[in-house]
């Protein structure tokens, strides 16, 4: 299958000579091939369980004890505090189990402020004993699933963790049968409450007894009762993502026959909502795509196989908006979906083919996830993935998934039906994103006229905040679609999707961003046959474009802060209309470092500009320690010393020094041939001072990794806090709402860089061969960023006492103007520089 970098076209059909949906009507063969194309290459089969076979049981559960979770688990190292042996662990529901038998024969030491154990302690030692929780007898509900056709046993049981169902005139004033929310994994409580008082039901699923999670699966679970596993075998090579879905069908077929049998849960089969958070996420957005029945999708924070997909990357990237307080840094590594895969305690998610995607073919997939959106059309979809903080979820990936797959919604006539929204805070299903999803369901099962979001005293605590933390709970909002709720921050790069719908004109760009008073030329890719562009000041410019492109070229005065929209109309086709970001010459070269924030076995420098020459062999990024050039790859496959990221480069820890991880190892870092989309002609490079030591990873462990004497924050400030896309629904207005109860509502475009440095600079000895930089005071030679754009390959020569540096060029050029570009640079007392300073060649 052929490489591409751009997301595959979702009407192009895979089968040689089927050629490209033309119509609505041909849609459903293509989903199908989709369909299976998942299933070959990533997720593994979905077992066509007989619907007859899943049926409601209720069992009884004997009175047991369980450890206190808070008293037992450490967050700071996401491990349970016990010693092994002396308990079991649900990863599907967190539950601590005793093992009552267990005798301690060594000593435990246990992190300070929790219970250690000595030889021959046992669960009868008193102080461990304050530890167990008794949980009385109850009932449980169960679906006893059955498939005659199964290989060796052919029935299995479901356990579900929660099953509640409204009692009008008790819990809510609407008559059933009622819609139900089937949720992979579980909902707060107060979120159940106020689901059941607006008449809705609640199944919570528990994922650990339909197919086993974690590293060493040992792939047990109803679904694997049925259909056992084996590595290899099309038919019996389903990850556990798939299993998960493969849950919520059989849930879903329960509740279809209680319906027509008994009807003792009165219950609507032809109305349920799936959720899920983070790897339930996931299963939750599979579980609508693989199953029509499913009336409303919406996943939370679904991340790398749920949404967040191959080809996306937007590791290393500096955001420039106004990000939420304390993370303004630079992205870290993504959870890809090539990562989950490589992922020994996520792999088994998926089928045992996804390996051979493995660790450099990702990008020969016949598919990208957003078909797992597309599969869901034309019913409604809302994805909540979260922000800054959450950078492993690849969030910007998500929302690439969601645009592009809302072409599928669009070819339907149900482009309103789906929405993304971007949000702060926990990584979870959060309070106040339920009345979104009541509203949905309100409208979608025909309760509610218009699609209006309500408040919910049951879900807001103290100062208007959400009882669970996540911040204020939102205002009260009628909206004219889903599609009306999105909110998002992100510019993505145009070129990811260079196709359209049937019937609608192609526009892309191999350009995102702009940088203010520097002439651009801007290309833009179409099957119409001119481009308009409407630049910030609202100046409208207008192309033709007789070879499917367009360009304009615009001078340094007409390049501005702002947004840029291209569109393009016609007769016989839909109009398409795209933007682009300008930025200034400030965040264009903003960058900072990733020591500590997460980026695992190594660091990072970032940009908020993605690489050029990012996958170039001819031209690739460099990386060097102390003057060595270390291999590097954009695979981080453990076998470089550098990884080039998408808006950065990455130095393993393969690629340091020897000596001890202690502090005491200084040494110098250096990436060259940086060439910046946003700044094109310009060649960048920058040097960096490191030292080895321990330094806290994303669990608060310390971990052998690098440290700088100027941390990992900016460089400086944003200049352009809310230049966000103009299709977000608030543009000059991030966050829309608060994130929190002290957020003040103040959202500022800008703020003032400060810092102490004060040196000037000036050219000197400029000719062919190269030119020397002067500063009024010392700087640190080892701390330090230039670029231009007379020559793309250089040396540096610096004056011992620090106060010039002479770059010469690789070879000579001809002399022509340009400009040189310091972009970082430290004086003697460690102040930075606070923006970029441009000189004359």
């Amino acid at each position: 299958m052929p490489s591409t970098g751009s997301l595959p076209d979702l009407f192009a059909f895979f089968e040689p000579g089927r050629g490209r949906v033309t119509r609505a009507s041909e849609w459903p063969a293509r989903a199908a091939e989709l369909s299976d194309l998942m299933q070959y290459y990533l997720y593994g089969y979905k077992h066509p369980t007989p619907a007859a076979g899943s049926i409601f049981r209720q069992v009884q559960v004997p009175a047991t004890s369980v450890v206190d979770f808070s008293a037992a688990f450490d967050f700071s190292t996401f491990t349970v505090t016990l010693p092994s042996g002396s308990y079991t662990l649900d990863p599907s529901t967190f539950v601590i189990s005793p093992v009552m038998s267990f005798i301690a024969t060594s000593t435990y030491t246990a992190p300070s402020g929790f219970q250690s154990w000595a030889v021959g302690d046992s669960w009868s030692t008193p102080s461990h004993a304050s530890l167990l929780v008794a949980v009385p007898a109850t009932t449980q509900m169960v679906v006893d699933v059955t498939d005659p056709s199964a290989p060796e046993s052919t029935t299995a049981t479901i356990k579900i963790d929660a099953f509640s169902v409204p009692e009008q005139g008790v819990d809510t004033a609407i008559p059933g049968p009622y819609p139900s929310v089937l949720v992979v994994g579980s909902l707060s409580a107060e979120q159940v409450a106020t689901l059941k008082a607006n008449g809705y039901g609640y199944i919570a699923m528990n994922t650990g007894s339909v197919y086993s999670d974690g590293a060493n699966n040992p792939h047990t679970g109803a679904y694997n009762v049925l259909y056992p596993y084996q590595a290899g075998v099309y038919e019996f090579d389903s990850g556990a993502l798939m299993g998960w879905a493969w849950g919520i069908s059989r849930i879903l077929d329960a509740i279809a026959n209680d319906a027509a049998g008994a009807g003792r849960f009165n219950l609507d089969p032809r109305r349920t909502a799936v959720t899920g958070v983070s790897r339930n996420g996931k299963a939750a957005a599979l579980a609508a795509a693989f199953d029509a029945r499913i009336a409303v999708a919406a996943p939370s924070d679904p991340g790398g196989g749920g949404l967040t997909g191959f080809r996306n990357r937007t590791e290393s990237e500096m955001f420039t908006y106004n990000v939420p307080s304390g993370y303004d840094q630079i992205y870290s590594l993504n959870e890809t979906v090539q990562r989950a895969i490589g992922n020994p305690s996520e792999s088994a998610w998926f089928c045992s083919k996804a390996q051979d995607f493995l660790p450099d073919k990702t990008d020969h997939s016949p598919f990208d996830l957003h078909a797992v959106a597309a599969l869901v059309a034309p019913r409604p979809f809302i994805l909540w993935t979260g922000e800054a903080q959450q950078a492993w979820l690849g969030s910007p990936s998500s929302v690439l998934s969601m645009q592009a797959g809302k072409e599928a919604y669009e070819l339907l006539g149900a482009g309103g039906n789906i929405g993304w929204v971007v949000r702060d805070a926990q990584h979870a299903n959060q309070d106040r994103d339920l009345p979104d999803l009541i509203a949905i369901m309100d409208k979608a099962f025909g309760r509610r006229t218009a699609l209006t979001r309500r408040h919910f005293d049951s879900l807001a605590g103290s100062n208007g905040a959400a009882i669970d933390g996540s911040g204020v709970i939102y205002p009260e909002a009628t909206f004219a679609s889903i599609a009306d709720m999105t909110r998002n921050p992100y510019d993505l790069e145009n070129f990811f999707v260079p196709w359209a719908r049937p019937g609608k004109f192609v526009l892309w760009s191999e350009d995102t961003f702009v940088t203010a008073g520097l002439a651009r030329e801007l290309s833009f890719h179409t099957d119409a046959h001119q481009v308009r562009l409407t630049l910030p000041d609202g100046t409208r410019l207008v192309r033709g474009a007789p070879h499917g492109v367009a360009t304009f070229s615009l001078s340094g005065a007409q390049t501005k802060l702002g947004r840029y929209v291209a569109d393009v109309s016609g007769p016989g086709k839909d109009e398409n209309r795209i933007e682009l970001a300008g930025f200034s010459l400030s965040d264009a070269l903003r960058h900072g470092l990733n020591l500590t924030s997460g980026v695992p076995d190594g660091m990072a420098v970032g940009f908020s500009s993605p690489l050029a020459n990012w996958g170039s062999a001819d031209d690739p990024v460099q990386m060097f320690v102390n003057g060595d050039r270390l291999t590097a790859s954009i695979v981080d496959d453990g076998q470089h010393q550098g990884y080039v990221e998408r808006f950065g480069a990455s130095l393993k820890l393969t690629g340091a020094p020897d000596g001890p991880w202690d502090g005491t190892v200084s040494f110098a870092f250096g990436a060259r041939n940086l060439k910046l989309q946003a700044l094109p002609g310009f060649t960048f490079a920058v040097d960096l001072k490191l030292t080895k030591a321990q330094v806290p990873n994303y669990a608060g462990v310390n971990t052998d990794g690098f440290t700088s004497a100027l941390g990992e924050k900016p460089s400086w400030a944003s200049q352009n806090l809310q230049n966000t896309p103009l299709s977000g629904n608030f543009h000059g207005r991030w966050p829309l709402y608060p994130n929190s109860a002290t957020d003040t509502g103040a959202r500022p475009v800008s703020v003032p860089a400060t810092t102490g440095f004060t040196a000037k600079m000036m050219v000197s000895d400029v000719s062919s061969a190269g030119f020397t930089l002067r500063f009024d005071q010392p700087l640190d030679p080892g701390e330090f960023g230039i670029g231009m754009d007379a020559a793309s390959s250089w040396s540096t020569r610096w004056a011992s006492d620090g106060t010039s540096v002479q770059v010469v060029y690789a070879r000579p050029v001809s002399f022509r103007a340009g400009s040189v570009v310091v972009f970082r640079a430290v004086d003697a007392a460690g102040n930075m520089l606070g923006g970029p300073v441009r000189l004359a060649l």
